[in-house]
């Protein structure tokens, strides 16, 4: 009872304004029906179409937003995730579909700079914080994180601060405290920064949220949080790479592949295939190895190419009899054949072949060139016939937006939109306060709770009635 923002009774002051500009720096907005044209950013200064830089900010026709990645005047979201975060700020309100917004009304300022699989770079993080402050943004909302201190993304984000532009970010979902174990760019020691914490339906913090007495500002909520999302179609597939083993000679390792590790007796075998003869197995002839820790490795480097709006997938089918959550097969890549990641694992029992898709769209933007290739780790007992692959095939495919819909997502990432989006109900109140004055309204007007005391600095969850309430303060 009582665990949310009371965003219907601030809305009996304002339901915000569309004066008030919001970048959203994220994987890109959708033109979803519950954002489109009414409460997307337009920019004032560009003649759409006519392929100039008109106000001369150095990015031609960037109508409304830039896509750092690709370099393009389209930030489309291939991603989901920033249409979510964009719904949250300001789906239209009063509209009889979908979702309302905190902002009923607003300009949502689309900023591209992560990928199909949710990655990106500091230096398009910071370009687009540098974009976003030159062209009218009063708030940016920064729903990510990751990677170490960069003095790139400080001055980027200290540069929007002469500006006046407040910086709503996400404070994390490790669970940790931020305290000790800063999480960039919410953990930047600057007074334009509001950092956000997750809370749940109870009020409490939520179990995944990072947290930090002093580093922590306060606390929205973010858990099960319904908004706008695009949906995805997939084009035809472009294959990469295929091999059946059919041609290679049984017993051997495959050619342009290598093999090694503890254990390891990866071949090819003409006992069990899903087409043709042959296949490539962990342990021909028998079970494999307790402690066994065997890789097989594609030796061809494959690029990423073209525009960030492809998703890349490994297909294989796999037949596999391992020890249920002990014993693992793992399908992993790497940037320079030296270095493994996991994408992808599985430790079931499959007793014929079966046809498996793991998406590798996080190493080929990630990573940009990489290998891909198996893994098998098994534990100190229980030992099984182990694993059987053929009819491997890299591909990469286009993807375009085929409808729109909402769904339930949770995260820092979710709480923050709810505070960028009372920052913009405070603006429209007054548009006269200082990115110092907005945040101070904000953090001196949350709901105190028991459960946050010592989480977060103001020990309270985000009020948007307390928060528009006070815009009179000085």
């Amino acid at each position: 009872v009582d665990a949310d923002i009371d965003a219907p009774e601030a809305w009996d002051i304002t339901t915000g304004s569309s004066s008030v500009v919001v970048a959203v720096i994220d994987s890109g907005v959708a033109n979803h029906t519950d954002l489109a044209t009414a409460n997307i950013w337009t920019n004032p200064g560009e003649v759409c179409g006519n392929l100039s830089d008109d106000d001369g900010n150095g990015y031609i026709d960037d109508c409304n937003g830039w896509n750092f990645l690709d370099n393009t005047n389209n930030p489309t979201d291939y991603n989901t995730h920033g249409t979510h975060v964009a719904g949250t700020i300001a789906a239209i309100g009063n509209n009889t579909n979908g979702i309302t917004g905190v902002m009923w009304t607003a300009k949502i300022m689309p900023l591209r700079f992560l990928g199909v699989s949710g990655s990106g770079s500091t230096a398009d993080a910071a370009a687009a914080v540098t974009y976003a402050a030159d062209n009218g943004a009063r708030i940016i909302n920064a729903s990510f994180g990751g990677g170490p201190y960069s003095s790139t993304m400080y001055n980027a984000i200290n540069y929007a601060r002469s500006r006046n532009v407040l910086f709503v970010a996400a404070a994390g979902n490790d669970g940790t405290n931020n305290d000790t174990t800063p999480a960039y760019p919410a953990s930047y020691d600057l007074d334009n920064i509001i950092s956000v914490a997750a809370t749940d339906q109870n009020d409490a913090l939520a179990s995944f949220s990072n947290r930090g007495a002093t580093s922590v500002d306060l606390a929205a909520p973010g858990v099960n949080i319904y908004s706008s999302i695009p949906v995805f179609s997939y084009g035809t597939a472009t294959t990469l790479y295929s091999r059946n083993f059919d041609t290679d000679i049984v017993g051997n390792v495959p050619s342009g592949w290598t093999r090694g590790g503890t254990n390891s007796f990866w071949a090819v075998n003409n006992v069990s295939s899903n087409s043709a003869s042959n296949s490539l197995v962990d342990s021909p002839g028998g079970s494999y190895s307790n402690n066994t820790n065997a890789y097989v490795l594609n030796n061809s480097l494959f690029l990423r190419t073209g525009s960030y709006n492809k998703a890349y997938f490994l297909n294989f089918n796999r037949r596999q009899y391992l020890e249920s959550n002990y014993d693992y097969l793992y399908v992993v890549a790497s940037p320079d054949n030296s270095n493994w990641y996991a994408f992808w694992a599985s430790s079931a029992t499959w007793t014929t072949f079966t046809s498996t898709s793991v998406d590798l769209t996080g190493a080929a933007e990630g990573f940009g060139n990489f290998y891909f290739g198996f893994w098998l780790i098994t534990d100190i007992s229980n030992t099984y016939d182990g694993v059987y692959l053929d009819d491997v095939a890299l591909v990469s495919s286009p993807m375009s937006i085929s409808s729109y819909s909402y769904d339930y997502y949770q995260g820092t990432s979710m709480a923050s939109p709810h505070v960028a989006g009372v920052a913009g109900l405070v603006l429209s109140e007054n548009s006269s306060l200082s990115y110092s004055q907005v945040r101070d309204i904000i953090l001196n007007n949350v709901d105190v709770k028991a459960g946050l005391s010592g989480q977060v600095a103001t020990g309270g969850r985000l009020n948007a009635f307390k928060a528009v309430s006070g815009t009179t303060m000085s």
